[in-house]
């Protein structure tokens, strides 16, 4: 008796690592042997669309970033990006969320120039590029292709207290 009970309790444990690794980890991943769905197919169809498009550049003003150490601002960085994006339907994307998109290209940035790595580190600008994308994309979406920094200017800034 106790070798069953011991048994179906097992069972029960496996089954129910088995749900919680499928819930919380992998739920959203593809399946395979099964079909991908319908949504999926529709955001590579419209990706392939635009990715026939030809590019266009839209410019993004001076970005002006505090950099945070300590509890104080030691540098104030300008940034001038320009955003690849797929023609004319992105051109419009960006007129249209432009205000949204600044906010979140400008919390990005002041969240990456708060980590020691990107403040220390000579090679930063591929990390900021690659996260600007992603952060970018969110708002865009697929019509963003790449994001270009044109232009970087930092200043010290000498608080006495």
């Amino acid at each position: 008796m106790i070798r069953l009970l011991l048994l179906l309790g097992l069972v029960f444990l496996l089954a129910g690592g088995g749900v919680g690794t499928w819930w919380f980890g992998i739920k959203g991943e593809p399946i395979p042997g099964i079909p991908e769905q319908s949504e999926s197919a529709q955001k590579a169809e419209r990706a392939r669309r635009l990715g026939n498009l030809d590019a266009a550049y839209a410019p993004i003003g001076p970005l002006s970033i505090p950099v945070m150490q300590e509890g104080r601002v030691t540098k104030l960085l300008t940034m001038e990006l320009n955003l690849e994006v797929a023609g004319q339907p992105g051109l419009e994307a960006v007129a249209a969320k432009r205000t949204v998109l600044r906010d979140a290209l400008l919390s990005e940035l002041h969240g990456l120039y708060a980590l020691d790595f990107v403040r220390n580190n000579e090679n930063q600008l591929t990390l900021v590029k690659k996260r600007l994308l992603k952060r970018g994309r969110e708002v865009l979406g697929e019509k963003l292709r790449a994001v270009q920094i044109k232009a970087v200017q930092g200043r010290e800034v000498n608080q006495e207290s």
